[in-house]
């Protein structure tokens, strides 16, 4: 006898779904020492991650978090998460894009400039030396020297006996400025 039923086994399928990272992962981070920072990823399919700084392992960094509560210099650097899938022998591995994070410590004068008083001088040039400065500001009188103040040395040519008061201002637009001690320029009549 004939027959048009075909029995067959059951098969069982599953579905394998790879990560996925979703938004935005922010490039930069720039920020001055002491203060907090927080790197995050979004992702489905997940079944773990691993935060690595300039392509070192960050031991303990396994969640989509990765916060620094208090930043130092060391912590600069170029960050990214890798994102597992619940079967790494099929999913591609899954990286955030990289972010630049970048540490800075308030500028600190390392030499300050010097005044002068002396007879029928002129001309007199003041530096600053600052470990972490890149701006600079001074300032004659407490007014802001422009133009060519916007060195780390200054060439003050109206040397008077009335005198005149300069300090400069040291920056790296990431951290409070610093100031250098004021100094005084005068010539002084002999």
């Amino acid at each position: 006898p004939c027959s048009n039923t075909v029995v067959s086994n059951i098969a069982k399928i599953a579905t394998v779904k790879c990560p996925k990272i979703f938004g935005d992962t922010v490039r930069a981070v720039n920020i001055c020492a002491g203060r907090p920072f927080s790197l995050d990823v979004t992702a489905t399919g997940a079944k773990s991650y691993q935060w690595f700084r300039n392509n070192v392992a960050i031991t303990g960094a396994t969640q989509p978090n990765y916060s620094i509560p208090k930043a130092s210099t060391s912590h600069a650097g170029i960050y990214r998460c890798r994102v597992f899938a619940f079967n790494e022998a099929i999913c591609d591995p899954t990286y955030t894009d990289s972010i630049v994070v970048t540490v800075k410590d308030k500028p600190t004068i390392t030499m300050h400039p010097e005044g002068i008083k002396l007879c029928a001088v002129s001309t007199h040039t003041m530096r600053v030396k600052a470990s972490f400065g890149e701006t600079f500001q001074w300032y004659r009188n407490g007014i802001a020297i422009s133009p060519d103040g916007d060195r780390d040395s200054f060439v003050y040519n109206n040397v008077n006996t009335i005198g005149d008061v300069f300090y400069v201002e040291v920056g790296n637009n990431l951290c409070p400025s610093t100031n250098s001690n004021p100094v005084t320029i005068k010539s002084v009549i002999p």
